[in-house]
């Protein structure tokens, strides 16, 4: 029987998609460096940020690259990591997985307390 599910939080449980580009938007402005033309920002949704800075520096500049991750960051961890929305029913369905004894776990590369103060607005 099923006893524990895991959970990504960013695609998964919230819609991070607004934050991410806002984030990337923000970096790129202040290194004064436009989005390439024909580039889609969207695809820079799910690879590493270091992967999606390269190509929209069309650098391989590492230092450049790190510093752009960094502005990412800067913005990220104040403004955009609240900047996601809850799927629909997703604090439904947690609330059922529970009621059915599920241990539900949230598997994160970043935790801190603002994830948990984020989590806090999934019912987690």
């Amino acid at each position: 029987m099923l006893a524990n599910i895991f959970f990504d939080l960013d695609g998964t449980l919230t819609d991070s998609k607004e934050g991410i580009i806002k984030c990337i938007d923000y970096a790129l402005d202040k290194l004064d460096h436009p989005v390439p033309e024909g580039f889609n920002v969207n695809d820079c949704l799910g690879p590493p940020l270091r992967v999606s800075f390269r190509r929209l520096l069309n650098s391989n500049d590492e230092a450049l690259i790190e510093r752009a991750v960094a502005i990412y960051r800067e913005r990220f961890s104040t403004i955009g990591l609240f900047e996601n929305k809850v799927y629909p029913q997703i604090p439904e369905l947690l609330s059922a997985l529970r009621e059915n004894s599920l241990k539900l776990t949230l598997v994160q590369d970043r935790f801190s307390a603002r994830v948990e103060e984020r989590l806090s607005e999934v019912v987690w």
